[in-house]
This record gives structure tokens, C-alpha cells and sequence, in this order.
């Protein structure tokens, strides 16, 4: 057996979220040191990391020197200078995923290009040049009603937008067009890969939005599938991360259709909101998992604990300094495990938080997250 001195890696994460946030933590509990790159100092994840970087994440020489300071360059966010990335891949440094994972992914017709090539299901999809003014009569490719998705830098609900009619003005910009798929319900599946091939995928969870802002408010596990179409869904979603050869934690979020299909919707090559109640609800949480992933650690296990329910805690009106209501009732009810990103200024459908409840049977848990939300506020 050989001895490892702590230390035992550097790794640097591109961003400075609360996704970086968590990595950090998760990081120090094993020993591993952390460098974040971020160009806003006030990021939750500076805070909690062992050093920074005040930075651009497009700029190349703030990117040059995050990997002079990492053994391993991974992300919270996956838009970043891609071609640097592949530049420092080439010279010697661990990038994972790799940088030509992220040019597919933030271009969704490319990731929906790829994962048709490699056989996977996905809804139907046509590319559609967005071009034209707001006076012109939509010209998208298929009649409404559709999902039309901006091809780069759609995130957490934006850049997605259903088209119900030709009166419905369409986003502006490069986009694919898609089949407005009859939804049983959306759940997301957690694939961990290693660079020497390990993989793990998580039970699905599934994810309940907000149908306005269309972002994730809830996730449930179980899912309350079926066996045959749960383990149709974990195998989906590893087909979808080999066709793009992700490394590390990758979330795939699923469509499981009135018919019994299951459809690839898209996939994020990092931790992922959906995954956040694995840190309390299974025996290795997502943020463990993905640095386990990067550098080609045994991967750990993968099975869920105990039904759990996630809720994403947003930000209310008014924007301001974060005001905080029943913080001491919520910690009070059995269970509930509270996670604030520390993020100012609060603004209204900002990610602030999230709370987990974990419970013996998942009717349990959803009335104890029901209390908890009714309970729990933060505002300006």
C-alpha cells in the first residue's frame, strides 16, 4: 500500500456558483484542494475555496493560470473558452469532461446531433436559423405548437420557449425547433464515468418545474416509475453520456412520455440541481461522486437511502439583501437538512438555496417539504 500526502490532488473548477460552492466542500472533506476561477469575487464558492482566481472564464490567461495552479481543470458551468481548454489538453492538462464535450454540449443541435448518430432517443428536431424581425410571420420549420430552444447559452429555463400559435412571437437567435412532446412526467438520471471507464448511474429522480419560469422547483426520489421504465431510463442515460464521452458527473435529464418512451431532453456535463438531494439521500452524493469521477477514484455507491424530496429555494420580491423568514421553523421539523449558497443580492427566481427532507416513505417526506416551503422564505 502507498502512502498519499494531503493535499492528495488540486482541482481547479471554472466558476464560482453554488455548484462550485458544494465541489469545494465536498473536496475538503476528502482532503483534495480547490482553485475557483470566477470574475465576480462575491461568488459563493470563493468563500469556501482553497484559492481563487478573480477572472473571466472566456479568458485565456485567467484559464492558463487556473491550470498552472490544478492537477485536474473541471466545471460548475460549461460555458467557458473551449478553445484554450483544448489548447491546455494538448500541453498536458487534465480537462474533464474535455473540451470538445463542452463545444457539443452548449450547442444544443450539436448535442442533439450527436446523441442521433449514436442511436439514442430524443424528440424529433430541426434546425431553425431564428433570423427575421418581429414584424415577419413566424417561418419555423414545423407548425405550432412546438419547443423552440436557443442553439447556446440557454440556462436554467431560459432560452426555451413553447411556440403554441403563428401570433406567438419566437426567441431571436440560432435554434432548433422540436416536437411537443406528451409528458407522463420529466425525471433526470446521474451517470458518474471515469477516465479509465468506470460508470455509475443514480435511480432517476424526478423534477417538477415552475411552469412559468420553467425552472426546476422539486425533485422526488423514487420517481414512482415503474421497475421496466426506470431501468429503461438509467439505461438511456448511459447510452447518452458514452455517445458524448463525458467523464465525471454527467445529468441527464429525461422526457418519459404518455406512450412509454423515454427521450434524451438534454444533457449538463457537471453536477446538476437534480442531483443536490444525493448528498443527504444516498450513500455518495453527487459532488463526491463527480471529483471521485475526474480523478479516476473508485467511484462510490450510487443507490438511494431514503425517499427524499428536494426543494429549490428562490428568491422572492422584493430584490435586496437577503432577508430570511422561519429560518429557526424549518430547522426545527424532523429531517429537513437546509442549504443556503449565500448569494446576494437576492432577486426574484434566483437560486438562494435548497432544503432536502428525507423520510420513510416518500408521502412522508413530500409533507414534510410541503410544510417546509410554506414555512421558509428569502427576500430583499
Amino acid at each position: 500500500m502507498s502512502g498519499k500526502r494531503l493535499p492528495y490532488a488540486r482541482v481547479g473548477i471554472v466558476g464560482a456558483g453554488q455548484l462550485g460552492l458544494m465541489l469545494c466542500d465536498a473536496a475538503r472533506r476528502l482532503g483534495i484542494a480547490t482553485c475557483v476561477l470566477d470574475a465576480d469575487p462575491a461568488s459563493p464558492a470563493f468563500a469556501r475555496a482553497d484559492d481563487t482566481i478573480i477572472g473571466d472564464r472566456f479568458d485565456p490567461k485567467a484559464l492558463r493560470k487556473l491550470a498552472a495552479a490544478s492537477d485536474v481543470i473541471t466545471f460548475e458551468i460549461e460555458h467557458a473558452d473551449t478553445e484554450t481548454l483544448a489548447d491546455l489538453q494538448e500541453s498536458g492538462t487534465a480537462v474533464r469532461p474535455s473540451a470538445t464535450v463542452l463545444d457539443t454540449v452548449r450547442d444544443k443541435w450539436c448535442q442533439r446531433a450527436a446523441l442521433e448518430r449514436a442511436g439514442v432517443p430524443g424528440p424529433n428536431a430541426i434546425l431553425w436559423s431564428g433570423e427575421g424581425d418581429d414584424r415577419s410571420p413566424l417561418d419555423a420549420p414545423l407548425d405550432p405548437p412546438f419547443v423552440q430552444k436557443l442553439r447556446f447559452g440557454g440556462y436554467d429555463g431560459r432560452g426555451v420557449k413553447i411556440i403554441r400559435s403563428t401570433e406567438e412571437k419566437p426567441l431571436r437567435g440560432a435554434s432548433l425547433v422540436e416536437e411537443l412532446v406528451n409528458i407522463r412526467c420529466e425525471v433526470a438520471v446521474l451517470v458518474a464515468r471515469t477516465p479509465s471507464g468506470e460508470e455509475r448511474s443514480y435511480p432517476p429522480v424526478r423534477m417538477e418545474f415552475d411552469p412559468a419560469a420553467n425552472i426546476c422547483t422539486r425533485c422526488l426520489l423514487p420517481a414512482g416509475l415503474e421497475d421496466d421504465v426506470a431501468k429503461r431510463c438509467r439505461s438511456v442515460a448511459i447510452e447518452a453520456v458514452r455517445a458524448l464521452g463525458a467523464v465525471g458527473i454527467c445529468a441527464v435529464e429525461l422526457f418519459v412520455t404518455g406512450d412509454g418512451r423515454v427521450l434524451v431532453n438534454e444533457l449538463a456535463p457537471r453536477p446538476h440541481n437534480s442531483g443536490h438531494l444525493t448528498i443527504e439521500a444516498s450513500a455518495t452524493g453527487q459532488f463526491e461522486q463527480h471529483l471521485r469521477a475526474i480523478l479516476d477514484l473508485p467511484l462510490g455507491s450510487v443507490e438511494g437511502v431514503r425517499p427524499s424530496v428536494m426543494v429549490n429555494v428562490l428568491g422572492g420580491e422584493p430584490a435586496g439583501s437577503p432577508l430570511v423568514r422561519g429560518y429557526e421553523e424549518v430547522l426545527a421539523l424532523p429531517e429537513a437538512h437546509l442549504h443556503l449558497y449565500d448569494k446576494r443580492p437576492s432577486k426574484p427566481g434566483r437560486k438562494m438555496g435548497h432544503l432536502t427532507v428525507c423520510a420513510g416513505r416518500i408521502e412522508e417526506a413530500i409533507e414534510i417539504a410541503d410544510r417546509a416551503e410554506a414555512l421558509f422564505r428569502v427576500s430583499g
